[in-house]
């Protein structure tokens, strides 16, 4: 065998090393080159030639093709003619290694325009570079699980710390994610969720469709940030024919016009008129024992005070008719009285001032600040005279929050 230079055989077993001159061209119409524990080699190259030839090992041995140190290369299918390689193509099953991890080894898979299809029924396709690894198409599209088929496509699910890029910010380049009706949930676990799109426009929900946006909805404790104070930054918040509703009762309707159900504001009243209330210097602390509305209940008819239920301003207004005066009752004065300061509506010769029905009525606005829990009620004294002054039916007080 080491001089021939064809081997014609369309089966030939080689027990032992075997070698063959350079050139050696082995050809079969369907040929088995078969070795049990040797080798077939060529210094100067060996081609195969055939219609459907086989290189096996019948023994429980590797069969190498350049596993030598030689530096010379390893073509198969190389010829002109169209065809079709296989390489592990047994139904045994099979572990197929291309390339080796030493030093600067690479493996280079080329196609044209049939394109390359790496698959794997019922298990898992790995690619793993300690360096990276990179998928590119020159000008076609790369997809990655664009199959009809049902399946979860995962991209750095790995439990490491990875830091995860997708697309790049050159000149019109574009992401699109989409979804059907599973949605699509971007979560960050203790981390910061940033969209930034530079001097661009940032859209919600701005198609046609009707719908519900929900932000910061859930159930743990959240501070939600909407708007700049930077410059001349500005916050729109529109509405069609719907309100714009605060979870605490604050409501804009769309023409701008708003309201706010637990805004503290109350207007109290008496009845029946009362008598014998004051006259003689005492100082009656009036009780309206009714209420016409108390929102957020913040008045107490039973003793006709008003306590803030936060700190801020607030405007009170007082309207009472006095009755019972005579011209004896010489001095009348009434007082909204708060935790903070008192203020004088009214001080006159109540006995020269009453009409001829022997009534005189007090009416006055404060606006004054109030702490929470600061309380607001109004006197009347009159003085001079007897204890036969009262209060008619008239007498009403009220006020509200403001600011």
């Amino acid at each position: 065998m080491a001089t021939n230079n064809a081997i014609n055989n369309r089966s030939q077993s080689l027990t032992t090393t075997t070698f063959v001159s350079a050139g050696t061209t082995v050809t079969g119409g369907t040929g088995i080159i078969a070795t049990t524990g040797g080798v077939l080699s060529s210094a100067g190259g060996l081609t195969v030639v055939a219609g459907t030839t086989a290189i096996n090992d019948t023994g429980a041995v590797v069969t190498s093709i350049g596993g030598t140190t030689s530096t010379g290369a390893i073509n198969i299918g190389t010829s002109t003619g169209d065809q079709t390689i296989h390489i592990g193509f047994g139904v045994a099953n099979k572990t197929i290694v291309l390339g080796v991890a030493n030093g600067t080894s690479s493996v280079d898979v080329e196609s044209g325009s049939g394109g390359s299809t790496v698959n794997s029924v019922g298990g898992t396709t790995t690619l793993a570079g300690s360096a990276g690894i990179t998928v590119n198409s020159a000008s076609g599209t790369i997809g990655i699980g664009d199959q009809a088929a049902a399946q979860n496509i995962n991209i750095g699910t790995g439990a490491a710390a990875r830091v995860i890029t997708i697309g790049n910010v050159t000149s019109t380049t574009a992401v699109n994610v989409n979804t059907g009706t599973a949605g699509t949930t971007y979560t960050t676990t203790n981390g910061i969720f940033t969209l930034a799109t530079g001097t661009g426009a940032i859209t919600i929900s701005g198609d046609a469709a009707a719908t519900t946006v929900n932000i910061a909805t859930g159930g743990a404790v959240k501070t939600a940030t909407f708007g700049s104070t930077n410059s001349t930054s500005s916050t729109v918040i529109h509405s069609g024919s719907g309100n714009i509703v605060h979870n605490s009762g604050f409501t804009v309707d769309s023409t701008g016009r708003n309201t706010n159900t637990v805004q503290p504001a109350f207007r109290a009243f008496v009845t029946p008129a009362t008598t014998n209330n004051t006259g003689d210097g005492t100082a009656y602390t009036v009780v309206f024992n009714n209420t016409s509305f108390d929102q957020n209940s913040n008045f107490n008819t039973t003793t006709g005070t008003f306590t803030a239920p936060k700190t801020g301003i607030y405007q009170f207004n007082i309207s009472i008719q006095v009755q019972n005066l005579s011209a004896s009752h010489t001095i009348g004065t009434v007082s909204l009285v708060t935790t903070a300061a008192s203020f004088t509506l009214g001080d006159n010769n109540a006995g020269a001032c009453k009409d001829a029905n022997n009534n005189l009525v007090y009416t006055g606005s404060i606006i004054c600040r109030m702490s929470a829990t600061d309380t607001a009620t109004v006197t009347l004294t009159v003085f001079s005279s007897t204890k036969t002054v009262g209060l008619s039916v008239q007498s009403h007080f009220s006020g509200a929050l403001i600011c």
